[in-house]
């Protein structure tokens, strides 16, 4: 099984153990500071920039596509799956452990129902991290997750039916090419990832909930 996954991609050695428990610090110091931003951000007026308006920050904060971008990128950078793993699930419960704090003491509103949504999800990310490590790799298997991993960002950030394209947002719309950015190996690996992810939105878009 290991010689199995080390030919789909080879774990980088450690410097040091301080540096991998501080990096882990780092991502839940990070999710910590999302968490506080979303919560601040949630229904209030920014003003009338154009370009807080495009981007909608307290929107886009309470969806999904932007945190899938985030644990992507903490994934693919981080050296081995298992630091994927961890790194990721540590950014996950600083965000919201923080967000569910600021909610239930500063703004005098307790969204547990919300939260136990997640809080799923963040128990269930070191998995889905140690996954997205792997589409890394160089070999024909990172590339099939490439596609599916930008299928599932397609979907997500997309308005997509048949024979229908649309943008959810101008903010999700950026957030796919830079997933893809994030995955780039070579320009053949990412046409091809571009090309069937959006064909996989489609499909995706069918059987997950993003509307």
């Amino acid at each position: 099984m290991k010689k199995m996954l080390y030919g789909i991609r080879k774990p980088r050695a450690p410097k040091s153990r301080a540096r991998d428990i501080a990096a882990s610090l780092l991502f839940l110091l990070l999710g910590a500071a999302v968490g506080i931003l979303a919560k601040w951000l949630d229904g209030r007026d920014l003003g009338a920039s154009r370009l807080l308006a495009a981007l909608d920050p307290g929107n886009l904060l309470s969806g999904l596509p932007v945190f899938f971008l985030i644990a992507l990128a903490i994934s693919v950078f981080s050296r081995s799956a298992l630091k994927a793993a961890l790194n990721v699930f540590a950014f996950f419960m600083g965000m919201c452990v923080c967000y569910h704090l600021y909610s239930a003491l500063i703004s005098g509103f307790d969204p547990r129902s919300y939260m136990l949504t997640w809080y799923g999800f963040a128990l269930l990310s070191p998995l889905f991290a140690a996954v997205c490590w792997y589409a890394k790799g160089e070999n024909a298997v990172s590339i099939i997750m490439d596609c599916l991993i930008l299928g599932v960002m397609a979907a997500f950030c997309f308005a997509l039916g048949f024979w229908y394209f649309g943008f959810r947002s101008a903010a999700e719309a950026v957030i796919f090419p830079l997933s893809a950015a994030v995955l780039y190996k070579s320009p053949k690996q990412c046409a091809i990832s571009l090309i069937a992810g959006l064909a996989l939105g489609y499909v995706f878009s069918a059987v997950l909930p993003v509307g």
